[in-house]
């Protein structure tokens, strides 16, 4: 046991919060001094990358490599739900119980009556962050697609392995289609896009209701981490393999890596709707994203993939502060509105 953990709740919970404060605060002034002295020398860390990227990616850089060796269970409490009192400009949000877990629905301002849905899911590979963190991101996709975004909070490994996060993600899916005839979509990032990936093979092969397209963001689809780009971008992208082999450890528990419900990109990939799967060409997940496109237009189904060039894992995260990253959404919000009126 930690000291952390050996303080009262109250004090427990409010350590964690100041943790991660001061982690990024306290990383940011030698990012900056780094950034300045290797351009004076002409060592830049990515050639394509602005003065303000290098800063921010690299600070993210150093951020993951500070969690390399943290339990699964350590991150869920630094990655604490933002304060109550965040806003999303030009959204509305509630929240809900969806098929028994708790979900956030955010609704564009001004969104038709009868507008399609998307289910959500969040990436943290599989055993962190929620919903709350990635309110920004869906209300950014609601803004962009004119849909209405439920981000479902599903079960965390090491406590639920798989296939907890799936079992939930299908039962939402199942209660969201009850009574609706309309389009359907699942999207997510990272994990949560692995997810939403095993989620349609899972529908597929049970014969159930497909999505009207899917939208994933750098999913992680080899939990064998075989990916060459695990090597070749670790000095840039902020994923540090031995936390990525932490974490899917803990998810898979006893299961078989290679199982297409946990690495899609070992399934049979025919008969899938359409999918768009965008990914950084600098991130350590890039050939998880290139390979899967790759088998699945091979396979004969509908799958597109767009690469940001220069940018790291679920860069569209970023899209307050990346031009790249609000391109990327705009591209993806109307791919989404292009399939719903493929629909109608």
């Amino acid at each position: 046991m930690s000291a952390l953990d050996r303080l009262p709740p109250g004090l427990r919970g409010l350590a964690f919060r100041i943790l991660g404060i001061l982690i990024p605060l306290l990383i940011l002034p030698c990012v900056l001094l780094a950034t300045v002295l290797r351009r004076i020398i002409g060592l830049r860390a990515h050639p394509g990358w602005t003065f303000g990227q290098e800063v921010a990616f690299t600070s993210m850089h150093l951020g993951g490599r500070s969690g390399i060796g943290a339990d699964p269970r350590f991150l869920q409490r630094i990655f604490v739900d933002p304060p109550k009192a965040w806003r999303l400009p030009g959204c509305d949000r509630v929240d809900a119980q969806v098929a028994g877990r708790h979900a956030e629905v955010t609704t564009p301002q001004g969104m038709a009556a009868d507008a399609p849905t998307i289910l959500y899911l969040h990436g943290g590979g599989y055993g962190f962050c929620s919903p709350a963190t990635h309110r920004g991101l869906c209300a950014d996709l609601a803004r962009t697609s004119r849909m209405r975004v439920v981000a479902l909070d599903y079960r965390l490994a090491p406590q639920h392995p798989f296939p907890a996060a799936l079992d939930d993600a299908a039962a939402a899916w199942r209660e969201l289609c009850q009574g609706s005839t309309g389009p359907m979509f699942v999207a997510g990032d990272s994990a949560g896009g692995g997810l939403s990936l095993a989620l349609t093979l899972r529908l597929r092969d049970g014969d159930e209701r497909l999505p009207t397209a899917v939208f994933a963001m750098s999913p992680w689809t080899d939990l064998t981490m075989a990916g060459p780009t695990h090597a070749e971008w670790a000095h840039l992208d902020y994923l540090p393999y031995p936390q990525l082999q932490s974490l899917a450890a803990a998810y898979v528990g006893d299961a078989d890596r290679r199982s297409p419900l946990i690495s899609p990109l070992h399934a049979d990939l025919s008969g899938l709707p359409p999918i768009l799967v965008q990914y950084g060409g600098a991130e350590v997940l890039r050939w998880d994203s290139e390979e899967f496109v790759r088998r699945a237009q091979a396979a004969g189904s509908p799958v597109e993939g767009s690469m940001g060039e220069g940018m790291i894992h679920v860069y569209q995260a970023l899209a307050q502060l990346l031009p790249q990253g609000r391109q990327a959404l705009r591209e993806a919000g109307a791919w989404l509105k292009a399939k719903a009126a493929d629909v109608d």
